[in-house]
């Protein structure tokens, strides 16, 4: 069976450059996804000759789709049930949900799986652990990134909250000293904080 790509506005430059022959194009960066999941509310139900629908964000209007079809989610992790007060209120929306409709449970690593049973139960329903992967040019290397240090430590993405830059900070300090070659380096997120600075 062929796949369908229903959202065809993605923040994802990888999902551009894989899909753009799917018809998928780069979303406004600007309040998005916010104007696009609030459109969702006012269409109609999609319908059609769907046998399975794969769910991997938690809005409540989609269980609406595709009546009759079987449902599979991707349950992600459970930092907001758990770290409430690092994550803004709502951002899963109605997990809970597609974890008691879904006719198959996908997770991550078996961590993730352990920490949703803890918290919601067998859900009743087969659960798989699919790994998240990477091309096999991953692992074949490449031309060293212009500016980069020869060895070093990425960090990736916002550095506030659940994340803990400030624990990596601490860790890496206690490590520096034996490994005089080895860098950190911090990619996206805002400008480093005073805070950061001063620990840094």
């Amino acid at each position: 069976a062929d796949p369908e790509l229903p959202f065809r506005r993605v923040w994802n430059d990888h999902a551009v450059a894989e899909l753009g022959d799917k018809g998928v194009r780069r979303g406004p960066r600007t309040f998005a996804p916010y104007p696009m999941l609030a459109a969702a509310w006012g269409r109609p139900a999609r319908r059609g000759e769907v046998d399975i629908v794969h769910h991997t964000f938690y809005h409540p209007r989609f269980l609406r789709d595709f009546p009759g079809a079987l449902k599979v989610s991707t349950m992600h992790d459970m930092i907001p049930e758990k770290f409430p007060d690092l994550v803004p209120a709502g951002v899963h929306m109605a997990k809970e949900r597609y974890y008691r409709e879904s006719d198959l449970i996908l997770f991550p690593s078996q961590s993730a799986e352990r920490d949703f049973v803890d918290w919601y139960g067998d859900p009743g329903v087969p659960t798989v652990v699919a790994h998240h992967g990477v091309e096999r040019s991953f692992f074949e290397g490449g031309s060293p990134v212009a500016g980069f240090p020869s060895h070093y430590v990425l960090f990736v993405g916002r550095r506030g909250g659940y994340k803990d830059f400030d624990v990596l900070l601490t860790a890496f300090a206690a490590i520096a000293s034996g490994y005089p070659d080895l860098s950190l380096v911090a990619l996206g997120g805002d400008d480093f904080t005073d805070a950061e600075r001063a620990s840094i």
